[in-house]
């Protein structure tokens, strides 16, 4: 219901081809992944760091988003917002997912739904502000104040065949 907000068909349509495409390859495999509670929000407003050493994160904040869910949809959300206007927009994504693998082990069968989750949280992201915008008007340009960069990583992330996202996550995470 959140995509029928957005006016433009092609652009709906772009971003149902990806809730499909979640619905077939990562909702069938949901009941056998992992679940734990998770952040399901970890973005650079929500990290503190250490003033002194910036590479150093201290803590995390805004707990509202907190639900038992997959663990890799935690490490997807947060990769998600990691993506860049790089050559490569996956590279820090990948740099993150080697940390995160590093502290909490991922599995084969998460890794293998990893990149159609970190596409459907971008998807995600975009569904989310431009409902929003049309529910509060008065507030439409902070809402979408991310909107544009949210559709680029989107299209650069769709650009991506599966086979080589899923190549650059196994050689991150040693697979």
């Amino acid at each position: 219901p959140m995509i029928d907000e957005i006016k433009d068909a092609s652009k709906a349509a772009e971003l149902l081809s990806w809730v499909d495409r979640f619905a077939m390859e990562v909702v069938p495999k949901i009941p056998s992944l992992r679940a734990q509670v998770v952040h399901n929000d970890l973005n650079s407003d929500n990290v503190v760091v250490d003033p002194h050493e910036t590479d150093r994160v201290v803590g995390i904040i805004d707990f509202g988003d907190m639900v038992r869910t997959p663990v890799i949809f935690d490490a997807a959300v947060a990769a998600a917002y990691q993506l860049t206007e790089a050559d490569d927009p996956m590279a820090a994504a990948c740099d993150f997912l080697t940390g995160f693998h590093g502290r909490r082990a991922l599995l084969a069968e998460e890794v293998d739904v990893l990149f159609t989750t970190i596409v459907a949280r971008t998807v995600m992201r975009i569904a989310i502000t431009e409902w929003r915008a049309v529910r509060f008007p008065e507030n439409r340009a902070y809402i979408l104040r991310n909107t544009p960069q949210a559709w680029l990583q989107f299209h650069r992330l769709a650009e991506i065949p599966h086979s080589r996202a899923a190549d650059m996550l196994a050689r991150a995470l040693s697979f």
